[in-house]
């Protein structure tokens, strides 16, 4: 007998049945899901800086020296850190390591820590096969030899207008000038004389200008000529604001003269060991 066929089925019955089926599925399953409980996800903590660059640590045994001297990304680090050769090159490894403030740091001994404690930067560079690391920058000849008598070591880098004289960075010295600048002692002579801790002597005025007809005067006589001038006793500083023409054959040397529009400056000719005022004005002068 074909069900669908047969006159005597009750299709409104098997409707209701359906839908009633559908439905109570449907919440069957909505209260199963609800059930359900997820697993608890932790939020990711995100590691401090100094843990993620491996130099976290408590005391100084949990601190190491990875790499050596030349290498990439030597230094100190957490024993457990899984260190590459990787990084900024060339750097300086240290002879050991300490725990600082809950950080691994590196141990310099001798020079290589007397050049970072007074601001230089250690790096590598040909000197001398007579000198070793770390010479003394501040005289001329350690490391101006031709490269077939020379040799790689370290040297300390000080930066511009600094050198290293073995024990420590120090203005450059190549005058007398310079010299005072620094603080070093000035002897009792005439000319006056300063003395470097390395046992170099600057002379006062020493430097000479040449003219072009060969001859040559230095910055001291040219004061002296200006003083017994009409300059007289009015030189502003004459070490520090003079300056050689050498096309012209004249020391110039600035005033302590004030007035309104002008730069007076002592001129001092070589050649005629003669010296004036040049007011060096704007316009007129009245």
């Amino acid at each position: 007998m074909n069900f669908l066929k047969d006159p005597r089925t009750n299709w409104k019955y098997i409707i209701i049945v359906l839908v009633l089926a559908v439905v109570v599925g449907s919440g069957i399953l909505g209260w199963i899901k609800q059930q359900e409980v997820p697993p608890t996800e932790l939020p990711e903590t995100e590691k401090p800086e100094e843990e993620k660059d491996g130099k976290n640590c408590v005391n100084d045994d949990d601190c190491v020296v990875f790499g050596k001297t030349r290498d990439c990304n030597c230094g100190c680090f957490n024993k457990d850190y899984k260190w590459e050769s990787s990084g900024e090159c060339f750097c300086l490894a240290p002879t050991s390591c300490k725990c600082v403030e809950g950080l691994c740091e590196g141990v310099f001994d001798g020079l290589e820590q007397a050049c970072i404690n007074s601001g230089g930067t250690v790096s590598t560079g040909l000197c001398c096969l007579s000198v070793g690391d770390f010479p003394d920058t501040c005289v001329v000849g350690a490391c101006s030899c031709a490269p077939a008598s020379s040799h790689e070591v370290k040297i300390c880098d000080c930066g511009k207008g600094k050198c290293f004289n073995g024990e420590t960075c120090v203005r450059e010295v190549y005058s007398f000038n310079d010299c005072i600048k620094a603080g070093y002692p000035i002897l009792e002579s005439y000319p006056r004389q300063c003395k470097t801790p390395d046992g170099r002597t600057f002379t006062e005025g020493e430097e000479d200008c040449v003219a072009p007809t060969g001859e040559s005067m230095s910055l001291f006589e040219a004061m002296q000529i200006a003083i017994t001038s009409e300059c007289g006793d009015q030189l502003k500083g004459y070490l520090e604001f003079s300056m050689c023409n050498a096309d012209t054959g004249t020391w110039w040397m600035d005033l302590d003269i004030e007035k309104e529009g002008c730069n007076p400056a002592c001129v001092v000719n070589i050649a005629t060991k003669e010296a004036e005022i040049n007011w060096r004005c704007m316009g007129v002068i009245d």
